[in-house]
């Protein structure tokens, strides 16, 4: 009789998973040191060529499942033994991995806060999904290179955020803060002359930023003082640790002050001459409108009678008043005209000298006469007086024989 020796059914017993650090994969490895068959005969040599395990999935965690398959035994005896199965299962830990984070601070220009803009790099599995986040601080709100930049808050987000721990959550980086750019335009006044000296001082700005005014612009300034009318510069200058400024200048415009009119000017009386010209007199013009302890004179004015007949206060009209003095460029004239009254009186014709006495001075109305005597007068006694006649004016002597005695 034959008979069949069948093999003998074995199970493994003492076999384990060894704990891993995340790496982004299920693979696991298997302790088989500690490993045994149970069923095996005693003093038989078998041992457990080949197997391996995995995680049932890739994340960290504790009492992780781990399927092992692909058993088999190999050794001297192992064709006398069957496995019970080939595969098995473990458990072990996937623990977070660590994550170094280095924060890169970002240039800005100046906004007036101290707020940091950030970027990150980091040492996480390649095909990882991380989003890194924090606050960043510059050390102040003020422009310059190379400042520090405080990281606080570091926090990790996306879909593998859990098989990652961060080594801190604080950092620091540095970047600089660019100046601003704002325009700063002088102010403009627009005023009339008032004999004291006036001024147009400050500015504006434009581009200053997170609500700040002029007031932050302590090393600009603006001024221009004058007196006298005309149109003066507004220059602004300085500079900011903060803001790169562009300048605009302003304007002090003084306008001319207003006489609205010009009293107290007189015109001389007159002699008939035959025409209208007037003779005036200005000494004691007064200017309604001038400022106390400013000078103003009459520098032209043409005096016309209303007719060039005779008569008593008769109107003179006065045109083409033009201002004179040390202060008539700040001024301006309004009305250049004004009026007074003048006599014009009768002149009275001289006598006719007879036709051998020459008039002497025609132009004053300048009249001699001389009667000469005849024989009879001439013995008389006493003798009859030569007789000069003066009408308004001096005598010109010239050819006149002055007679000793009365005359």
């Amino acid at each position: 009789m034959v008979a069949a020796i069948t093999p003998k059914a074995l199970s493994i017993v003492g076999m384990s998973a060894v704990n891993k650090v995340y790496d982004g994969t299920t693979a696991a490895t298997l302790d088989i040191t500690a490993a045994s068959f149970n069923g095996m005969v005693a003093g038989d040599n078998l041992n457990l060529s080949a197997a391996s395990g995995n995680f049932s999935d890739k994340n960290a965690g504790t009492g992780k499942t781990v399927s092992v398959t692909g058993l088999n035994i190999g050794g001297a005896d192992a064709g006398n033994y069957v496995l019970a199965g080939t595969t098995a299962q473990a458990s072990a830990d996937i623990t977070v991995r660590t994550l170094n984070v280095t924060a890169l601070g970002q240039n800005k220009v100046y906004d007036g806060t101290t707020a940091a803009q950030l970027g990150y790099t980091d040492d996480r599995l390649v095909s990882d999904d991380l989003n890194i986040t924090g606050t960043g601080s510059f050390a102040d709100k003020n422009a310059g290179t190379g400042k520090t930049v405080s990281v606080t808050g570091l926090n990790i987000g996306g879909a593998d955020a859990g098989n990652y721990v961060l080594v801190g959550t604080t950092a620091q980086a540095s970047a600089d803060i660019a100046k601003a750019k704002a325009t700063v335009t002088a102010n403009s006044i627009n005023t009339s002359y008032n004999s004291q000296n006036q001024t147009a001082s400050g500015f504006t700005a434009t581009g200053l930023v997170n609500g700040e005014d002029e007031s932050v612009l302590s090393g600009v300034a603006a001024s221009v003082i004058a007196k006298n009318a005309g149109s003066y510069i507004n220059t602004a200058s300085g500079t900011d640790k903060n803001y790169d400024l562009t300048f605009v200048s302003g304007a002090l415009d003084i306008a001319k002050a207003q006489i609205d009119h010009v009293t107290g000017i007189l015109a001389n009386n007159k002699f008939y001459d035959g025409n209208t010209a007037a003779l005036l007199n200005t000494e004691h013009a007064e200017f309604v409108g001038i400022y106390a302890g400013d000078e103003l004179n009459i520098a032209t004015a043409t005096g016309t009678f209303s007719d060039n007949t005779v008569g008593k206060e008769k109107i003179v009209s006065i045109s083409n008043l033009r201002l004179g003095g040390v202060d008539a460029e700040n001024y301006q004239l309004i009305d250049t005209t004004a009026s007074t009254k003048a006599d014009i009186s009768i002149l009275t014709p001289p006598v006719s000298p007879p036709t051998d006495i020459p008039m002497l001075n025609p132009a004053r109305y300048l009249k001699a006469m001389q009667f000469r005597l005849n024989n009879d007068q001439v013995n008389k006694k006493p003798p009859v007086n030569t007789i000069i006649n003066v009408v308004n004016g001096a005598v010109n002597m010239n050819g006149i024989t002055m007679l000793a005695g009365e005359h």
